[in-house]
């Protein structure tokens, strides 16, 4: 394919210089998502703390379709039909329901699980953060799709660094051989 090492040299740069400057775009959201992520639970702005509610026994707590029938009373545009829950989470040592939203909508209200009583309503932005940070707030496919050409491109990009790095220092080392290693040497 390459016919001199000129040509290599020249195709590895120029694949070099524009994957580079595609790749260092989402690198950058990568890491800086991902610095995020590292405190997703150490920050009330990106993870609300479970809320304790009223002590009570399983058997005491309210029903999981009260539950909803409280969400859908609250006429939140995050939750217009039951369809809009994505789940609800118990936390019987708190006393605590919690309803998240399906997609990529981060608002999650925690219910008192004996009385109904609305404990908390907060917005989840560490998981909108996750959902940026994989590309998964595009869709489910652009995850995997992403993750294979971040991964295909750094692949790429080390090769071709590779190749830029190694013809010039394999050249460098050849010119301060002495003349007799020089002739032995099959570089040309």
């Amino acid at each position: 394919m390459f016919s001199s090492k000129k040509k290599l040299m020249k195709w590895s740069l120029k694949i070099h210089k524009y994957l580079g400057v595609a790749l260092c775009l989402f690198l950058i959201s990568l890491a800086v998502t991902g610095i995020f992520l590292s405190y997703k639970n150490a920050y009330d702005w990106m993870q609300a703390p479970t809320a304790r509610g009223t002590e009570g026994s399983i058997e005491t707590m309210m029903p999981l379709s009260e539950a909803v029938d409280k969400i859908m009373l609250l006429n939140l545009p995050e939750f217009q039909t039951p369809d809009d829950i994505n789940r609800i989470d118990i936390r019987l040592g708190k006393g605590t329901y919690k309803v998240r939203g399906k997609g990529h909508s981060p608002l999650e209200v925690q219910l008192d699980a004996q009385t109904g009583e609305v404990l908390s309503q907060s917005y989840r932005w560490g998981d909108w953060i996750e959902h940026l940070h994989t590309g998964e707030i595009i869709s489910e496919p652009m995850r995997r799709t992403s993750g294979t050409v971040l991964g295909v491109t750094t692949i790429v990009l080390s090769l071709t660094g590779l190749v830029l790095w190694a013809i010039p220092a394999l050249r460098k080392k050849r010119q301060r051989m002495p003349y007799k290693a020089k002739s032995e040497t099959v570089l040309h």
